[in-house]
């Protein structure tokens, strides 16, 4: 396969192969360029020129954040969830923040070094201080994907919660969903339900 790969541009890929029926995904042997994400690794093929967003490497600069953690009762679940929060460089309670809530949070932090990336860009003023509220569910397959009870638990418990337990401020502007794949058919069906 030839393909033109514009300049500093990357992308993941893996190879399928078939053979009597089965169909396998596999690593490029001969690229030891890798990925890691929650289902293992992608071979990473990168064009010309291509370097690492300087906003994703620390910066010795950059005040960092700070994270914590709580469990909450789910009626819409009837069981509990871990939610785990980023709080700004210069957190105050007299402040309030803009929520973001993103799905398969604690992922982020671990793949995609998501404090470091909160942190520099807080610090850059390319996003307003916020608060990042990071949910991860035990059955996303479900979950996420136009489940009603998922939309009840971000709508009606999860942001009560976070209203009664941080600064927020109250208005639909100052709010926001993320989520990659299927976590992002969680955020918009949360966003249309709510």
């Amino acid at each position: 396969l030839r393909m033109e790969l514009p300049d500093k541009s990357r992308f993941e890929y893996k190879f399928e192969v078939v053979k009597n029926g089965n169909r396998d995904l596999l690593l490029d042997k001969l690229n030891e360029v890798k990925a890691h994400d929650p289902f293992g690794a992608n071979s990473v093929c990168q064009g010309y020129g291509y370097e690492r967003p300087t906003w994703t490497l620390p910066d010795s600069d950059a005040r960092r954040g700070s994270l914590t953690g709580f469990k909450m009762y789910s009626n819409a679940f009837a069981g509990q969830r871990d939610i785990q929060v980023y709080l700004p460089a210069r957190f105050r309670r007299n402040r309030s923040y803009p929520l973001l809530v993103v799905h398969d949070g604690p992922d982020y932090l671990h793949y995609a070094d998501f404090q470091t990336v909160l942190d520099n860009l807080i610090y850059r003023l390319e996003i307003p201080a916020m608060i990042v509220a990071m949910t991860q569910s035990p059955d996303r397959l479900v979950e996420y994907t136009g489940d009603q009870r998922h939309a009840r638990f971000i709508g009606e418990e999860l942001l009560p919660e976070l209203n009664s337990k941080f600064p927020l401020i109250d208005s639909k502007h100052a709010r926001g969903l993320m989520g990659a794949s299927l976590g992002g058919v969680a955020s918009l069906h949360a966003a249309r339900q709510y």
